[in-house]
């Protein structure tokens, strides 16, 4: 009997034989529940029986992928189905480099609904238009209110909960260095050039100005009610300043996190008050449950782990003190040009797996883009999937990593040779020096020219000289362009749109591995300027492609200072 590969494994099903009738009826059950379905087709008819829309939507979803499986054909199969996470979300950063086309973003949510994620959050730091604080995007590209109403009211319609997502405490680069309110940067006017490692190093609102706190419930009230939902991230994340400068002496009696929860429990009773339910990041008071159970009742925690070790200490501590939390883990794209699939994969499963052990009510899997955003979205898909798998099914954790990516490459490319998503995670392992790092060098570099004094560069030049150490650069290139040619040879793989985003991303890996191998070896450099543009100009067109100019030049800043150090 033929295999069909099918995310998520549907929890029962048998097959048949022969092929079942085209005729489709839908049924609504409310004895179901709103995600629940049943596919029964028999060759002489077909009912989907179902509890709401997203169990239509999602019983349609199936047929497909057994149809493209089976000549266009569906088989005489049954299947009952339901989700064992209720909270089945995505994020996607859209403030760190990208702000995508409105079309990009309705094929993306058409990627969510069509494996089952029930929910989207989009990051926003200053890449909304405001109308109250107009300084703060007027030279960006961003969304309007339009934009909003029109990407949520696209969601609802398949069956997603777009939900808003503000950055309130940390994270603030863009609003604390406008003139008018710079004042309330807790580390003091900033005036010094733009640098993505300082949008994401520090920028933390002071909690003793007066007005913070209505300066972001203003931004609030004209937020939120864009969106239909009744839910609202409010970030408070990485507050890496907090009490470091103007706050300082708030510590005279009380401790950092005691600071940090007064002025998250204004933000929160601001939501509340509003008829909605605040969500933070977990990262600052997550592993203090006593101070959490400070701020509103029905807070949710999301709880979030990148790496290939996480621990549930902190997830545990929130269920056991019956907090609501949804456990984040990510897709492993940021600070690089193709994500790194692998390591996603055993991030997810692991952060999925504590997500199911400890009974939360979400998994949200998170796509950052940090550093200009330098990986195009669409290379995320992969952990999108895999991530939508797990939490629907938590069987699924059990599933070989090798024998899911092989899954994906079918249901989700048509690849029939199962290779798409190892190519993609070949051609990552690739780097020898990932985006970020490269980042940090160039803008080490400018800071120094600046000052006048380049011992800071130098010594960040032989730590990475040192780990340069026991590895072949020119062995990975050559990995590399074995893969590159595997993909442009063999265009059916992965598809012609995405060959060419995935070709381009392998030449950024290529230039920033040469770059930084010349520069820390002090090797040839010719001809690596007229490469870089020609690679930019390339990268560019498929970046416009699918967002707005964004942050563009500002990567064309990086690679433009890189060749100036280059010299040729």
């Amino acid at each position: 009997m033929k295999r069909f590969r099918l995310i998520p494994t549907p929890k029962e099903m048998s097959l048949g034989d022969g092929i079942a009738s085209n005729d489709v009826e839908f049924i609504k059950d409310s004895g179901l529940g709103e995600e629940e379905f049943k596919i029964d087709a028999k060759k002489d008819s077909v009912k989907v029986v179902s509890g709401g829309l997203r169990g239509t939507l999602y019983a349609e979803a199936l047929i497909k992928q057994l149809k493209d499986q089976n000549e266009g054909r569906l088989p005489v199969v049954t299947i009952h189905d339901c989700p064992d996470i209720k909270h089945r979300a995505y994020y996607l950063d859209q403030t760190r480099g990208r702000v995508m086309h409105m079309s990009e973003l309705k094929r993306f949510v058409d990627k969510l609904a069509f494996y089952r994620y029930n929910e989207l959050q989009i990051y926003i730091e200053h890449t909304f238009a405001f109308k109250c604080v107009p300084e703060l995007w007027e030279d960006e590209s961003c969304f309007t209110a339009e934009d909003i109403r029109e990407l949520d009211a696209y969601c609802a319609s398949k069956g997603i909960e777009l939900i808003p997502s503000l950055s309130c405490f940390g994270h603030l680069y863009k609003l604390l260095r406008t003139e008018k309110y710079r004042r309330f940067c807790e580390l003091g006017e900033d005036r010094s050039d733009f640098s993505f490692f300082d949008r994401m190093g520090h920028h933390t609102i002071a909690v003793s100005e007066a007005g913070a706190v209505e300066l972001i419930e203003e931004m609030l009230a004209e937020y939120m009610p864009l969106f239909a939902s009744k839910k609202v991230n409010i970030c408070c994340d990485e507050t890496f300043d907090l009490c470091e400068g103007k706050s300082r002496f708030l510590l005279e009696t009380k401790t950092k996190k005691e600071v940090y929860t007064e002025y998250v429990k204004k933000l929160c009773d601001f939501v509340k008050e509003s008829g909605r339910t605040p969500m933070i990041w977990g990262d600052v008071i997550a592993g203090d449950t006593e101070l959490f159970k400070l701020l509103p009742e029905n807070t949710v925690c999301l709880s979030w782990g990148y790496g290939t070790n996480e621990k549930d200490t902190y997830i545990k501590a929130l269920a056991e003190n019956g907090i609501e939390q949804y456990v984040c883990p990510g897709v492993s794209g940021w600070n690089h040009f193709v994500n790194r699939i692998g390591d996603s994969f055993v991030n997810i499963a692991l952060m999925c797996g504590f997500g199911h052990k400890h009974g939360v009510s979400g998994i949200m899997v998170t796509d950052w883009g940090d550093y200009g955003h330098i990986n195009h979205p669409f290379l995320s898909i992969p952990g999108m999937i895999f991530g939508a798998a797990m939490a629907w099914n938590k069987e699924e954790i059990k599933r070989d990593l090798k024998s899911m990516s092989e899954d994906i490459s079918l249901v989700e490319y048509g690849d029939e040779t199962l290779t798409a998503v190892s190519i993609q995670d070949g051609i990552s392992g690739c780097e020898v020096f990932d985006w970020g790092t490269f980042v940090r060098l160039i803008d080490t570099y400018a800071k120094c020219a600046t000052a006048g004094d380049f011992a800071e560069y130098e010594r960040r030049l032989s730590e990475l000289s040192g780990e340069l150490e026991g590895k072949d650069p020119a062995e990975k290139e050559k990995d590399l362009n074995e893969l590159r040619k595997k993909i442009v040879n063999n265009p059916e793989i992965l598809g012609e749109e995405l060959t060419e985003i995935l070709d381009n991303a392998a030449e950024g890996i290529w230039i920033v591995n040469r770059v930084m191998t010349s520069l820390c070896r002090n090797e040839e450099k010719e001809g690596l300027n007229a490469r870089i543009e020609d690679w930019f100009n390339r990268y560019k067109t498929n970046f416009l492609r699918n967002s707005k100019p964004s942050d563009i030049e500002k990567v064309h800043d990086v690679l433009r200072r890189a060749e100036d150090m280059l010299g040729n």
